[in-house]
């Protein structure tokens, strides 16, 4: 009897000094959208409108929000003191809103359907609507949509050099939009964990302009009431993660209390520049420390993860822990 009171004692002590010593297990994936949100929302306006600049804009920023603005070039007012046009931006507005964070992109110098001119037509729209950009803004577009949403296979290769993406999709809002149908659009985005592309045209006048611009900014509030689910970025951020999460690599070696991550991407790092979010998934550890390049990373601590962002192109990331 006691030798087996003893054997069941020293079986129990060393299961103790197992568990003790056991070294938890860190693992890392690369979250779908930033911050390891649900989803994704782009707000792209189209056309260059003024209203975009004195309505749409603030808006947007009173919430924090970055919207995506496709710019048709021969449109564009040069200033304040030479307007042609009144329903349409000045360069002048145009660069205070890059300045701020919006995204100012490609609708083709003069909104031809691509599809139904010549190869050579089509490439001097494109690249006529980035010199101007350019020029006039201070930087080059790195996404474009098509007038008229009109493409196939040629010209989408052509609009998709040197870019992050061009918006092969979208959902309206506009004329038919009410705030019933806008919510539940937001539940739809929601369920199926997807990055939706709003497609904006007029807010008070112009085409599918809204006969309320108030159902517009009452998204805008639900949105950001959605916060901790939705991930509100401009198309080029939203569509640079997604491909770099999709191409990226993470090679991972395991030492006691230590993680070295060497993530490899052949994507262009001239173009995509969007940090990607990681999740640790770990039980059993009661800090980290986590530095890229010599440079600490502070991460986000919730109570079944640890996410942090980094730069898929920054090197070694060194995770420490116990």
């Amino acid at each position: 009897m006691k030798k087996i009171v003893f054997a069941a004692t020293f079986f129990l002590i060393n299961s103790l000094l197992v568990l003790g010593n056991e070294i938890p297990d860190v693992n890392i994936r690369i979250a779908n959208y930033k911050d390891d949100k649900v989803s994704a929302l782009s707000y792209t306006f189209d056309d260059g409108m003024k209203e975009h600049y004195t309505l749409a804009v603030p808006q947007l920023e009173k919430y924090g929000f970055r919207g995506t603005f496709w710019i048709i070039g021969s449109t564009i007012n040069e200033d304040s003191q030479h307007i042609t046009d009144t329903t349409h931006m000045t360069w002048e507005e145009l660069r205070i809103m890059a300045e701020k964070g919006h995204e100012i992109a490609s609708h083709t110098w003069s909104h031809q359907n691509l599809v139904k001119i010549t190869r050579e037509e089509a490439v001097k729209e494109i690249e006529k609507n980035d010199s101007i950009i350019l020029e006039k803004v201070g930087l080059i577009p790195i996404s474009l949509c098509y007038p008229y949403n009109a493409k196939n296979d040629e010209i989408i290769a052509l609009a998709s050099k040197n870019r992050v993406g061009t918006r092969l999709f979208e959902f309206a809002i506009g004329t038919e939009s009410t705030i019933e149908s806008l919510n539940k659009k937001l539940k739809e985005i929601i369920d199926n964990r997807e990055w939706a592309v709003a497609m904006i045209h007029g807010i008070n006048y112009g085409y599918d302009a809204f006969p309320d611009p108030n159902v517009l900014w009452n998204n805008f509030e639900k949105v950001k009431a959605l916060d901790n689910q939705i991930w509100v970025g401009t198309f080029s951020q939203v569509a640079s993660y997604i491909a770099e999460r999709d191409n990226i690599q993470l090679n991972t070696v395991k030492e006691q209390g230590k993680v070295t991550v060497t993530p490899q991407l052949s994507l262009d790092k001239n173009l995509f520049k969007e940090p990607l979010t990681a999740i640790i998934e770990t039980t059993g550890v009661q800090s980290f420390e986590i530095q890229q390049g010599g440079k600490k990373i502070t991460p986000k601590v919730l109570s079944d993860k640890v996410i942090f962002d980094f730069d898929p192109f920054g090197g070694d990331i060194q995770i420490t822990y116990k």
